[in-house]
């Protein structure tokens, strides 16, 4: 069974009055909308797992392009995790330009409050973004494929806004490789088997699982989505939950469903449009952060990326694109200077930026 048939066959029950792509983007939507504030609380382990990976993939593109400038497009930005990162790792002088992208206005405001407004465009609409005039070499995405129906064809489409020798530095990924290795699995079983005996639960763990259901950004947009009659019944917010982290597995039955990337899958289907350079796997005891293991579990775990680097339950990656990557025959149809809406959210009208994306000073 397909990921896609896997959540058309969860939200049935709850009624879904939109296509299934549509409707995931207004639940993203409103998701996003009442995450934005609390985003970065409730995502500790962004800021524990991802800095060194960036630092790494950010030393590895200045060190092989050591004489180039740099227009960045940040899309997806969310809270600006990403281009802080960038903007902190990467010499000044060789970024040109930085345009931060988010259909949510929410979003976009903590990712402007983060940054700062000089020298950065921030966009919120897909066709301002599709008019803009600058021609970007780096493409930055960090936590974004996972929440698209149709990923592939999305990168295909925004090929449409980037130079011939882009590269592409794309962070925090799911990959079902994890719960589709018998160790792994083992590991995680065992882990989850201690969390429900409360053995080994600690009180900033606890906490942090306080915070998530006191605050569920989930719980409201399944009210609202309802009171929108995006569905006929009320969905549970596990299900929209599901429908936010479209590609996210959090067990072996989801992942045999095709929940969670596979990085060979990826390759296989961007073959003639980009090209891998390099990939990281991390995350080996699946949705759990290593700020919610013991000492024992952090152990275990680091035996299991000892043994299997490639199967962590998350990743990153840098991507080259290739000259195949320009042909028509490859692109995605929408064509520069047209609506971007199909690939990422409809209007959503213009939240600051201009049509040139201005230098970074």
């Amino acid at each position: 069974m397909s990921n896609t048939n896997f959540i058309s066959k969860l939200l049935m029950p709850f009624g879904p009055r939109l296509p299934l792509e549509q409707l995931t983007e207004e639940v993203n939507r409103l998701y996003h909308a009442a995450e934005a504030e609390t985003y970065d609380s409730r995502h500790p382990e962004l800021f524990a797992q991802l800095p060194p990976i960036w630092e790494e993939m950010v030393q590895l593109i200045t060190k092989d392009h050591p004489d180039k400038r740099w227009d960045i497009l940040d899309f997806g930005c969310g809270t600006g995790f990403a281009s802080q990162q960038i903007l902190s790792l990467m010499p000044a002088k060789s970024i040109r330009s930085l345009t931060c992208y988010d259909p949510s206005p929410e979003m976009l405001d903590r990712c402007r409050a983060k940054l700062g407004t000089r020298g950065t465009a921030f966009l919120s609409s897909p066709h301002l973004l599709s008019q803009v005039t600058t021609r970007f070499n780096l493409l930055v995405t960090n936590s974004l494929l996972h929440h698209l129906p149709n990923p592939l064809a999305f990168i295909k489409g925004l090929s449409t806004l980037l130079t011939e020798d882009a590269v592409w530095l794309a962070g925090h990924e799911p990959s079902r490789r994890f719960y589709q290795n018998a160790d792994c699995l083992s590991v995680y079983n065992a882990y989850v088997r201690s969390r429900k005996l409360g053995k080994y639960w600690n009180v900033g763990a606890y906490i942090r699982f306080l915070q998530h259901k006191l605050s569920s950004p989930a719980a409201y947009a399944a009210r609202r989505a309802y009171r929108n009659r995006l569905f006929e019944r009320k969905p549970s917010a596990s299900a929209i939950d599901r429908l936010v982290d479209f590609h996210v597995a959090h067990s072996w039955d989801e992942a045999m469903s095709g929940r969670g990337f596979n990085i060979d899958e990826i390759m296989e289907g961007l073959k003639g449009g980009w090209e891998l350079a390099w990939s990281k796997s991390y995350s080996f005891m699946g949705c759990y952060s290593k700020l919610d293991l013991s000492k024992y579990w952090v152990k275990k775990s680091g035996e299991l990326a000892d043994a299997y680097p490639k199967d962590g339950a998350n990743f990153c990656s840098i991507w080259s694109r290739t000259q195949a990557g320009s042909n028509p025959d490859y692109l995605h149809p929408v064509k520069h200077g047209q609506d971007m809406s199909p690939l990422w959210g409809r209007e959503l009208g213009d939240v600051g930026g201009a049509r040139n994306a201005p230098p970074v000073v």
